[in-house]
């Protein structure tokens, strides 16, 4: 009993990650087959984009929600790329990069908030942060 028992518990990261993995999978496929909202849907998916792409996980974290807290109600360009520009001073980048690397990673990370709508698309170089975008998708019973 006792080695079963140590069997299921992980013994890394690693281990630990693969697990809550499987079990993500497997609830995800329930809220599919049980039509749950799409807002939450949409809020599993950007928690797997977000593990799998760290910058995005950052910029969320470090830039995103602050914006968000403070309500200063945009996200723009220039925020994301005084985001790279701080990774790099902080040594989180192991060097500079090109000019049109930083304007590709900004695109994406932009691009990415609009995906999941936690921002508005770039209208006349404003990207409008979305009130709605933490709370009402556990709010409403179905979209």
């Amino acid at each position: 009993m006792e080695q079963a028992r140590n069997r299921a518990i992980p013994t890394s990261a690693s281990n630990f990650n693969r697990v809550c993995d499987r079990e993500l999978r497997g609830q995800g496929r329930q809220l599919l087959l049980a039509r749950a909202p799409r807002g939450l849907l949409r809020q599993l998916t950007l928690i797997y984009t977000a593990r799998a792409n760290l910058i995005l996980h950052d910029f969320i974290r470090e830039v995103f929600w602050l914006k968000y807290a403070s309500r200063a109600g945009e996200v723009t360009k220039q925020d994301a790329c005084d985001f790279i520009e701080k990774a790099v001073s902080r040594g989180a980048l192991k060097k500079p990069w090109s000019d049109s690397m930083v304007e590709r990673v900004t695109r994406y990370l932009l691009g990415t908030l609009v995906d999941f709508e936690l921002i508005a698309s770039n209208q006349f170089g404003q990207r409008p942060i979305k009130e709605e975008c933490a709370t009402s998708e556990f709010t409403n019973s179905r979209d």
